[in-house]
């Protein structure tokens, strides 16, 4: 979630200092479309590469995806963790890219070891 706080404000800037097609914004799956809808705010229709009923962890992309993220000023992608196929298009691509989960996420290192004593002696 930090690397979210910490993109959204960039890439809202980037929005809002140059004029984007609507082909010049893509997210990978619907919560990013979301999310990239919502930074936009109308000024552009982001495309979403995947559709609704497609799972990341076996989609492939098609001639047509590449050339969205070719074209692409900003790209917003979950991952590698759940979009392993993303990773060498988007060495390819010169779109800034806006990566919402990193590895060093600290919500997984949350101890969830609670104090369940209830301060009362038996």
């Amino acid at each position: 979630m930090n690397t979210l706080v910490r993109s959204l404000p960039l890439a809202a800037a980037l929005f809002f200092s140059t004029q984007l097609s609507a082909q010049q914004v893509v997210s990978t799956i619907k919560p990013l479309h979301l999310i990239a809808k919502a930074v936009t705010d109308g000024v552009v229709e982001p495309a979403q590469l995947l559709p609704d009923n497609a799972s990341p962890h076996t989609f492939s992309l098609r001639p047509s995806d590449m050339q969205l993220l070719t074209d692409a000023e900003v790209v917003f992608w979950v991952g590698p963790d759940l979009e392993q196929f993303m990773l060498r298009p988007l060495q390819r691509t010169d779109a800034m890219v806006v990566q919402i989960h990193s590895d060093s996420d600290p919500v997984d290192d949350h101890d969830h070891d609670h104090d369940h004593d209830h301060d009362h002696d038996h």
